[in-house]
């Protein structure tokens, strides 16, 4: 997940374009929640993912920025009844460490788009 990011960037960190017929490399788009066109109940949508935990882990930073920017006040990030009450309006973060702890096998798991690993700015923007 991006934080601080604009659209624009992220599609070209990720070679996409608006203009193309081939949907695997159509650019994202901004969706309105607040818009009746595309029936999303607002209420309850929330933020869901995972978390990495472990010091062994290439994402454990990242993880933790996420965290602090939705509020999410869980310090191992491991779900808890605060995060899986329905009224709620917090993001749910569940913890999942891969078993692999070798860099290379995390990077690869982690960023499965081989031009991804390539650029240092894309990586960057997950603390890597």
């Amino acid at each position: 997940m991006f934080v601080d990011t604009e659209l624009d960037e992220i599609n070209k960190f990720l070679k996409l374009d608006q203009n193309t017929e081939n949907l695997k490399n159509k650019a994202y788009e901004e969706t309105d929640k607040h818009s009746q066109e595309h029936g999303i109940d607002q209420p309850k949508v929330r933020l869901v993912t995972t978390t990495r935990v472990s010091s062994a882990q290439l994402l454990r930073t990242h993880s933790a920025v996420l965290a602090n920017v939705h509020g999410v006040t869980s310090s191992d990030g491991t779900k808890s009844n605060q995060y899986l009450d329905a009224s709620s309006d917090k993001p749910i973060l569940i913890k999942f460490d891969h078993e692999k702890s070798d860099k290379y096998d995390q990077m690869r798991l982690e960023f499965p788009h081989a031009s991804t690993r390539r650029v240092p700015e894309f990586l960057a923007k997950f603390q890597v």
